[in-house]
């Protein structure tokens, strides 16, 4: 999983159920310095605190194939090249 996707994952769902990066941070047992790296990007976590990260969080998997289509068509639109009108 691309760190961007991981961050976009953490971001959505932390706030999907209105909690904080500290009440998160709190529920995995991390500094919440590192909820915020790994939110913003600047980090990338493990995938063993990524996947204690987004259970704390409750993921609900409609955000997840949100986040993981939006990011297929980025990468689509990417890939593609211009059309003339």
């Amino acid at each position: 999983m691309a760190m961007n996707q991981a961050a976009e994952l953490i971001g959505t769902a932390r706030a999907d159920i209105g909690m904080s990066t500290g009440e998160l941070a709190r529920e995995v047992g991390l500094p919440v310095g590192m909820i915020e790296a790994y939110e913003d990007g600047s980090a990338a976590p493990t995938r063993y605190l990524l996947t204690a990260v987004l259970t704390a969080a409750r993921l609900r998997p409609a955000i997840a194939l949100a986040v993981l289509a939006a990011g297929s068509e980025r990468r689509q639109h990417i890939g593609s090249s211009p059309t003339s009108a």
